[in-house]
C-alpha cells in the first residue's frame, strides 16, 4: 500500500510547466494575475477512514486559510487549488501515514500537433508536498496542520508573485 502511495504522490508532483505566448503574461506557469481560487478537494483513500479524515472539513479549512490569507475563493474561478491526501493505515503498529499535496492550476487552450485540433488541460502553477506520520488517534490534528502551513504557503508565494517585485 504504502508503494502505491507513493508511485501515486510522485505522478501527483510530476506538474507541467507551459509558457505563456502573449508579452504581457508572465514567460512560465506563476501565480502573477491570479485573483482568486477555486478550492477543491479530492477524494483518498479507504484507510482515511481508519485514520479519521473527513475530506469535507478539511475542504473548508483551506478556504477558510485562503480566505484569511487575503486570497479569494469563489466557485467560477480560472484557477483551482486542489488539495490531495494519501492515507495509509498500519493498524499492527497503529500508525497512518499521509502524504498530502496542494497544488494551484489553470486551464489552457492549446494547439496540439499530434492530434491536430485545439486539446484543454491544466497547467500547474504551484505546488507543495508534505508527509505526516503519526499514532491514528493523533492523525487528524496532523492532518489539519498540513492543511494550514499549505495553505499558508500558497498563500506566501500569490503574494510574492503579485507584489511587483
Amino acid at each position: 500500500m504504502l508503494r502505491l502511495s507513493f508511485a501515486f504522490l510522485v505522478f501527483l508532483l510530476a506538474g507541467l510547466a507551459v509558457g505563456e505566448s502573449r508579452a504581457d503574461q508572465p514567460t512560465r506557469a506563476s501565480l502573477k494575475g491570479v485573483v482568486s481560487v477555486k478550492a477543491t478537494i479530492t477524494q483518498t483513500t479507504p484507510d482515511a477512514v481508519n485514520c479519521g479524515v473527513d475530506i469535507a472539513a478539511l475542504l473548508e479549512q483551506l478556504q477558510r486559510v485562503l480566505r484569511e490569507g487575503g486570497l479569494a475563493v469563489q466557485d467560477d474561478a480560472d484557477t483551482v487549488a486542489t488539495i490531495s491526501f494519501m492515507v495509509a493505515h498500519d493498524a499492527e503498529r497503529g500508525v497512518c501515514a499521509t502524504s498530502g499535496l496542494l497544488g494551484a492550476y489553470r486551464s489552457v487552450t492549446y494547439f496540439d500537433d499530434k492530434a491536430g485540433w485545439l486539446t484543454t488541460g491544466h497547467v500547474a502553477l504551484w505546488q507543495r508536498a508534505m508527509q505526516s506520520l503519526s499514532s491514528r488517534a493523533s492523525h487528524v490534528t496532523a492532518i489539519q496542520g498540513m492543511v494550514d502551513r499549505l495553505g499558508a504557503d500558497l498563500v506566501k508565494s500569490w503574494r510574492q508573485a503579485n507584489s511587483g517585485n
